[in-house]
């Protein structure tokens, strides 16, 4: 079942409450200084004061389909932890010793959209929109029934009129994107305002098997925090007997990542116009570990793990691909992804 959140006063502190306080306000306990030393930063900058509450209230939005992820494909050197895909670049990590992912956690500085170089922009004379997306999340990327992603995350867009003239959109969202799922289910939180150069931190908790609650705020002149935080349910999927079902969380990844977008429609496998978003750098990369939902007792840091580096096929001549965004090892917890490359 979902959590209902009791009344919270102002004046809480989570940093300084109890665990069996923080427990009675379904909120996440405070990590383990010795055993999860990562998540505890990563815990004590996410409820850092000061911060506004915020609705959390979602809108449903059928026209932004963001995240469909596309099975990567493995470099022909593995040994090198390097891995392409034709819509996401960033870094993935797997666990050990036969648990699972139950938390991720992850902060940016949502990006700047600027127009790409000539060759790759939208057709002159008329509208054009270009887009990437910026998340964290779980799995989305093999071929199983509960390979399903729970997602959260910022996107980024310009639009580009038939006279040429720019502007700029940002949002936040949230999506548990799976195959054969029977409705879209991707929401934004326009409560929470957003534009380049602001700082977000994320944190997607499964509490149980088929539910994640999203916890995210923004840093700076006026940070904000979504409160309530975020509950969802897994979403429906029919099977090919036609049996309806809902996925499990299988935490089997975690990853984070700078996405290029497939077009506004659910099933379509093109993809969006993408911007010139300069640079993404992921910190607080860190994921909470256990042998199944519920509260983590272990974690995983960037050690060991695989790197995605984005390519690109044009349609001018499909026989030669190019890499348009690659990723760069920063420290254990830190990851950046680089808009261009342009090579072969």
């Amino acid at each position: 079942m979902a959590y209902e959140f009791p009344s919270i006063p102002d004046d809480f502190d989570p940093l300084t409450a109890q665990e069996a306080v923080l427990d009675r306000y379904h909120l996440p306990r405070r990590p383990d200084p010795v055993l999860q030393p990562g998540l505890l930063k990563a815990w004590l900058r996410l409820f850092e004061r000061p911060y506004t509450r915020v609705s959390s209230q979602p809108v449903l939005v059928e026209d932004l389909l963001l995240a469909r992820p596309q099975t990567v494909v493995e470099a022909s050197m593995l040994r090198t932890r390097i891995v392409t895909s034709q819509n996401w670049a960033g870094a993935l990590i797997v666990p050990h010793g036969g648990d699972q992912f139950v938390v991720i956690t992850g902060e940016w500085t949502v990006p700047k959209p600027s127009l790409p170089p000539s060759d790759r922009q939208g057709p002159k004379g008329q509208k054009n929109d270009y887009v990437c997306s910026t998340f964290i999340g779980f799995d989305g990327n093999r071929l199983y029934l509960n390979s399903s992603l729970p997602q959260v995350g910022t996107a980024q867009t310009l639009t580009v009129d038939a006279a040429g003239t720019e502007a700029a959109s940002y949002a936040v969202w949230f999506q548990w994107w799976a195959r054969d799922q029977q409705t879209l289910n991707l929401v934004t939180f326009p409560s929470i305002s957003i534009t380049d150069g602001t700082d977000v931190m994320a944190w997607v908790w499964a509490y149980d098997p088929l539910h994640v609650m999203v916890l995210f705020r923004t840093f700076g002149a006026v940070p904000q925090f979504l409160w309530p935080p975020f509950v969802a349910l897994s979403p429906d999927v029919k099977l090919q007997n036609g049996i309806i079902t809902k996925p499990m969380v299988s935490g089997a990844t975690a990853e984070w990542i700078l996405e290029r977008p497939t077009v506004e429609q659910v099933g379509s496998t093109d993809l969006d116009l993408f911007p010139d978003y300069g640079q993404v750098v992921f910190t607080n990369c860190v994921a909470g570990t256990a042998p199944g939902p519920g509260w983590p007792v272990g974690e995983e840091i960037l050690s060991g793990a695989r790197y995605l580096r984005m390519f690109d096929v044009p349609d001018d001549a499909p026989a030669r691909s190019r890499f348009i965004s690659m990723p760069r090892r920063i420290s254990t917890t830190s990851v950046g992804v680089d808009y261009g490359g342009f090579r072969p």
